[in-house]
């Protein structure tokens, strides 16, 4: 090949590789659970593995948790901190629901290597806790594509890729606990002391505004999770044909 059409033909593949786009490995549940706990009026309170089903999240590329649940006497609150086999989590985001008194929180752990109990510290006196876990493959390193809380029974995220899953969770003054409404599939329900919870998951197909919905709840938590990009057929075959042309050069 002449050195003319050789320039000719990198500068082609060169230009594909460009313009190829990036699409996205398909996100996998590997565990999930929830629980509904009451407790008397503490600063923290434990979340076994036996409490959600024998939750596992070892090997997992993110756990994400949601955490519900209402003040247990006079006090500030809003939730300080969530540990899982004595791991800290990160916040994702976090808010008071209809009364200062109830809070409501999301959490996340990257590339996961331990297993054990979780431990929710309250920051305050809590009486009780709602407690949403699910561990995922797949997923993109970091906090969430798009979060987001609402007062009332829905909030709103808007997802921009074709494969990206939605954790949500729900909270309601009482003991008669809000539910989970299709498309979520609902990881618990149930009486958290003075107040009660719920929390759910879907996966997203396409690119959307989405809106979790929990009925009889008084505030939503959600988030959004892409999945990581993996490159396009036409970038694997730019790059295997340039491997080529240096061999045949």
């Amino acid at each position: 090949m002449n050195k003319y059409k050789s320039t000719l033909l990198t500068a082609s593949v060169a230009a594909l590789l460009m313009s190829a786009s990036a699409s996205s490995a398909a996100i996998a549940l590997l565990d999930s659970g929830g629980v509904a706990k009451t407790q008397t009026s503490a600063s923290t309170i434990t979340v076994t593995s036996t409490d959600l089903g024998t939750f596992d999240a070892n090997g997992a590329s993110k756990l994400v948790v949601t955490v519900s649940g209402e003040r247990g006497g006079a006090g500030s609150y809003a939730h300080a901190g969530v540990t899982y086999g004595d791991v800290e989590m990160t916040l994702i985001l976090g808010s008071a629901t209809d009364n200062a008194a109830r809070y409501i929180s999301m959490w996340y752990l990257d590339n996961v290597t331990v297993t054990g109990d979780f431990v929710v510290d309250f920051g305050g006196n809590g009486s009780g806790v709602g407690f949403g876990a699910v561990a995922l493959s797949g997923t993109k390193a970091g906090g969430a594509a798009d979060s987001s809380f609402s007062l009332g029974t829905s909030t709103s995220i808007t997802t921009t890729t074709a494969s990206e899953f939605l954790m949500a969770a729900g909270m309601a003054n009482g003991t008669t606990a809000p539910t989970a409404s299709s498309p979520l599939t609902q990881l618990f329900s149930g009486d958290t002391g003075s107040s009660s919870g719920a929390a759910g998951h879907r996966f997203v197909t396409s690119a959307s505004t989405v809106t979790p919905t929990f009925t009889g709840a008084n505030g939503v938590i959600a988030a959004s999770f892409e999945a990581i990009p993996e490159p396009s057929a036409a970038l694997l075959g730019a790059i295997g044909f340039l491997v080529l042309l240096r061999r045949r050069r």
